[in-house]
């Protein structure tokens, strides 16, 4: 990652606030960091800027099991239903 040109970041949904947060700090430490956030549909186009002399820094997580979802987010939607 030191030698690249620019530092390209992808993640969406849970993953997002963790490459917004990279960029901020990359940015903070004068690195050249591009986060690709797709607003507006335009990720294909800001994918095409990528070049070979550049890092892209993809995060993912998995989705959430069915079980968890049940567990964790169903008594949330309850409770906002609920008020």
């Amino acid at each position: 990652m030191a030698g690249a040109e620019c530092i390209y970041l992808c993640g969406h949904r849970r993953s997002f606030p963790v490459v917004t947060y990279m960029a901020y700090a990359l940015s903070q430490i004068g690195a050249n960091a591009c986060l690709l956030d797709g607003l507006g549909g335009m990720l294909a186009q800001q994918i095409a800027r990528v070049r070979r002399n550049d890092v892209l820094f993809a995060v993912s997580f998995p989705r959430m099991p069915r079980k968890q979802r049940k567990r964790y987010v169903a008594p949330l939607s309850t409770a906002r239903l609920s008020w």
